[in-house]
């Protein structure tokens, strides 16, 4: 959960561990949780994840489908019929993928699947 208490990963759609063993959750509603996976298993009880991304702060929703380490330094996560959020691991900062045109992606999974080809 967060550290308000009010957004959980109880539904999460998908989870990803990076190199340094946290755990990227994309949830239904909650954003996208960061929690390290050393602190979920000793822990008991609710867990504060250590970052919590969301709409408020720049997704492009508060559901996400799936979520892609790109290998450069940046996760990110693909919202059906909406596009992919770019989440810089280092700063934080959210940054939305558009195609050459400068627009939306109309088919998100494909653009997804591809750049994470390019690796």
């Amino acid at each position: 959960m967060d550290a308000s208490g009010r957004r959980n990963a109880k539904w999460a759609y998908d989870i990803l561990e990076d190199e340094a063993d946290n755990l990227w959750i994309a949830s239904y509603m909650g954003g996208i949780f960061v929690v390290n996976r050393n602190t979920l298993l000793e822990t008991k009880g609710p867990i504060i994840a250590s970052k919590n991304f969301s709409k408020a702060n720049g997704l492009l929703e508060d559901f996400a489908n799936q979520i892609v380490d790109n290998g450069r330094g940046k996760m990110l996560a693909l919202f059906y019929n909406k596009g992919i959020s770019s989440i810089d691991r280092g700063t934080g900062k959210i940054s939305e993928l558009k195609d050459k045109e400068k627009s939306f992606h109309p088919s998100a999974y494909s653009l997804l699947k591809n750049i994470v080809n390019l690796k």
